[in-house]
């Protein structure tokens, strides 16, 4: 919203309001849901405004898409796969992150790789997210998909982010940088948001 970057305030605005709508972690939502300075700074999004921002981000991320690619591509690991294809770093992989190192195969032969759409989500979510979010009931060949992957380190907040949401309070690195971008992305919010007044015209 600003030439400088949405500040974390403004995201969490954002993440508040629609995050659950598109699927974004829970602990996530939790956290922006914390930040008592985008309930004061930025109006909520009404729930015309959020369904069409939930629309227009689904379109232009399509995850259904993406998962059924990553899928065909390692599922299509056969011993003419280049050492540097998507399906053979993929192995490389789970060989480094999933406790159960030959569950990607397929069970009558084990020299096909067969990831179906759960599992794919749930690698995907370690690769991007540094854990699953996969419930405990869910299982992959009677395997839970919570337990497939070995413990990974926390993947660090990005700059603006660092202990929020772990205290009642929030970093003086983030209140800073709150207070030094607060009136240009008020206004750009005010520019770019809606209320419940405005067409859905777009």
């Amino acid at each position: 919203p600003t030439p400088h970057g949405a500040p974390p305030h403004y995201e969490n605005r954002l993440i508040s309001d629609f995050g659950e709508m598109v699927g974004l972690p829970k602990a996530d939502i939790r956290r922006a849901g914390l930040d008592t300075h985008a309930d004061q700074r930025f109006p909520r999004l009404s729930e015309r405004a959020r369904k069409k921002r939930s629309r227009r981000l689904t379109a232009l991320f399509d995850i259904g898409a993406l998962l059924r690619a990553f899928a065909a591509e390692v599922n299509g690991f056969d011993e003419k796969s280049a050492g540097d294809s998507l399906a053979r770093l993929f192995l490389d992989w789970v060989d480094e992150n999933m406790t159960n190192k030959h569950v990607v195969f397929d069970e009558a032969t084990c020299t096909k790789v067969e990831v179906n759409n759960e599992l794919a989500t749930a690698i995907l979510e370690v690769l991007f997210l540094g854990e699953t979010g996969a419930p405990a009931e869910e299982t992959f060949r009677e395997h839970k998909i919570c337990d497939l992957f070995t413990p990974r380190d926390p993947i660090p907040d990005p700059p603006g982010f660092e202990g929020f949401g772990e205290t009642d309070g929030e970093s003086e690195s983030n209140d800073g940088l709150a207070q030094a971008s607060d009136e240009s992305v008020s206004g750009s919010y005010e520019d770019g948001g809606e209320t419940d007044d405005e067409e859905e015209d777009d």
